[in-house]
């Protein structure tokens, strides 16, 4: 089972995916099926990136560069061979030629091999991992953290460790929402 929302017109947006995918590594930023994560795009290679996933399936890999990036950054650095491939869902042009995006997490993949070709940023196969869930798919699990979370909000509350019960509290909003509720909010939100 993956998380695998429709897109606007009802279609799967991975239905056509042969498994070829860009590549958006990053040193600590990582999505997950099902999550959203807002981007703001600067870098050339990126944006290259985002006006070629714009104008054909709106997908793109995110993965974390291994420790030690640094050294090769503006080259091919090493990176995670477990990454998430998401879908555009918004994309805002700015004026000075920057973007800001929402992507969400659709399915988990495993980097089998980087492709050579003449684009600024990389490109690789991949296989999509299929996540096993209990009964009631992933938000049944994130229901029961949140559950769980909350009660300890609660109890860590009541011993006077407000803190600690921010901190958890903060950990919540994390959590996958329902694609229903995504939709939801989406449709209501005019711009980024």
């Amino acid at each position: 089972m993956r998380t695998n929302p429709r897109d606007s017109s009802g279609r799967d947006p991975l239905d056509q995916f042969d498994g070829l995918t860009r590549l958006f590594p990053l040193p600590s930023v990582v999505l997950f099926p099902g999550a959203i994560v807002p981007l703001h795009i600067f870098e050339p290679r990126y944006r290259q990136l985002v006006a070629d996933a714009l104008d054909t399936d709106r997908l793109i890999t995110m993965v974390r560069l291994k420790p030690g990036y640094e050294r090769e950054y503006e080259k091919s650095p090493p990176i995670h061979r477990i990454g998430c491939i998401g879908h555009i869902v918004q994309h805002e042009s700015l004026a000075d030629g920057t973007s800001n995006l929402i992507l969400r997490g659709l399915a988990r993949v495993r980097i089998d091999s980087e492709e050579p070709h003449d684009r600024l940023y990389r490109l690789a196969q991949v296989t999509i991992l299929e996540d096993r869930y209990p009964p009631g798919g992933p938000h049944a699990v994130s229901d029961d953290v949140r559950r769980v979370t909350e009660t300890m909000v609660e109890i860590l509350s009541a011993v006077g460790h407000e803190q600690d019960a921010e901190r958890s509290r903060r950990l919540v909003m994390w959590l996958p929402v329902p694609s229903a509720t995504w939709h939801a909010t989406a449709s209501t939100s005019t711009r980024m």
